[in-house]
């Protein structure tokens, strides 16, 4: 395996956790006694975790990989020391919110990469088209012993 296959493997593993492990958090603010049901709410906290598999899968460079990796680590231990301090240090009433809005900047911002990344790798398989075709289908393409007559 490349080192990009280890990368990614290890991207794929940090978003299970933070999807996983935020939706569990989300489910013991909650008081629910079966930590293992995820209902609708559980699904919006985990949401953003989740679609940064996206560009897990399709960056195919070792820098991409890495930076994609160097993100989820600070997005999910971000996002879990949030909601840990949430549900065993705050006493405030609006301490909930964090499971409203936290969610929402983390899911604008994923969604900015997951379309960047989207972008980019649409335009180089287009301009790698675009340069094989003209290849074969240019008037100036290399012949075979081309070289030769014009001696």
């Amino acid at each position: 395996m490349t080192p990009v296959h280890y990368l990614r493997a290890a991207n794929i593993l940090l978003f299970l956790i933070g999807t996983f492990a935020t939706g569990w958090f989300e489910r013991l603010a909650i008081g629910s006694g079966d930590l293992f049901s995820f209902d609708a709410f559980s699904v919006w906290v985990a949401s953003p975790h989740f679609l940064l598999l996206i560009p897990a899968v399709v960056v195919q460079t070792n820098k991409g990989q890495l930076l994609l990796l160097a993100f989820a680590f600070l997005m999910v231990t971000g996002s879990l020391y949030a909601y840990y301090d949430t549900i065993f240090h705050s006493r405030g009433s609006t301490a909930g919110l964090i499971f409203l809005f936290l969610p929402l900047w983390q899911l604008l911002i994923v969604i900015a990469i997951d379309i960047g990344v989207l972008v980019a790798r649409s335009r180089s398989s287009a301009a790698n088209s675009a340069l094989l075709t003209d290849t074969y289908t240019s008037p100036l393409r290399a012949q075979r012993g081309a070289a030769k007559r014009e001696r």
